[in-house]
């Protein structure tokens, strides 16, 4: 089996989809940290790329959230000058 430190898999099937040629290594939110600790899946472009649509829209659904919070802290500041 080879690692993401070994340029991208070889002869590898899809761990996600199990249906085409992995070409790519994900390792989700872990990062590099993930790959070192082997936490790295062999994906296909297809896969690779749906994968990063699902998180992108997970971290657009906090923007609400956070923007919210930064003007309460931006009014707590304003308060204390």
């Amino acid at each position: 089996m080879s690692s993401p430190f070994e340029g991208p898999p070889k002869n590898m099937t899809c761990a996600k989809c199990k249906k085409r040629k992995a070409t790519a290594w994900w390792t989700g939110e872990n990062g590099v940290m993930g790959a070192i600790h082997g936490m790295a899946e062999a994906y296909c472009d297809i896969c690779v790329v749906l994968s990063q649509l699902k998180y992108a829209k997970e971290q657009a659904a906090r923007l609400p959230a956070l923007e919210a919070l930064l003007k309460v802290h931006k009014a707590r500041l304003r308060r204390k000058h």
